[in-house]
């Protein structure tokens, strides 16, 4: 049991190792299997596994775009003075390494969306909203803003 275990994580490293430079063609598969999210949801009307949808990306993306480093240690600057250079080689500048490596952000987001692609087809979470919208069009809502209506500078219909 355990060496078909270890034989099924040397295969997957296998394959993760040789995705790992093809940055084109795996973007170009997750914008494919994006597609076809944004079909159902469109088709179906899923607009709460959207929002859900859309908040865990948020989230993925924080992490791909906040630092791995703390910078609470270092000292902090006030905004009318220079940035400080290093004088020390404890003082080293050091670059942006980010919390979320890209390949491991790319995973992520593919195992998010296959989730909700299977989402989807279940009945019972298909949590629609179609009754803001027929609201909407009933009683004439226009959610922009022409004007004061007091003053006549309403130019809405």
């Amino acid at each position: 049991m355990g060496i078909k275990i270890m034989m099924m994580k040397n295969r997957s490293q296998y394959y993760s190792d040789q995705l790992k430079p093809k940055f084109f063609y795996r973007w170009v598969a997750t914008f494919v299997l994006a597609c076809f999210y944004a079909g159902q949801a469109y088709h179906r009307g899923l607009c709460f596994l959207t929002y859900l949808l859309g908040m865990s990306l948020t989230i993925l993306i924080n992490f791909l775009l906040s630092s791995y480093i703390d910078e609470d240690l270092d000292q902090p600057v006030s905004p009318g003075t220079p940035p400080i250079l290093p004088t020390n080689t404890s003082d080293e500048l050091r670059p942006f390494v980010p919390f979320l490596p890209e390949y491991n952000f790319w995973c992520n987001v593919n195992k998010v969306l296959c989730v909700f692609n299977g989402l989807t087809f279940i009945p019972t979470i298909r949590i629609r909203l179609p009754e803001l919208g027929v609201d909407m069009i009933k009683f004439k809502y226009i959610p922009f803003y022409y004007g004061d209506k007091a003053k006549g500078e309403y130019k809405g219909k």
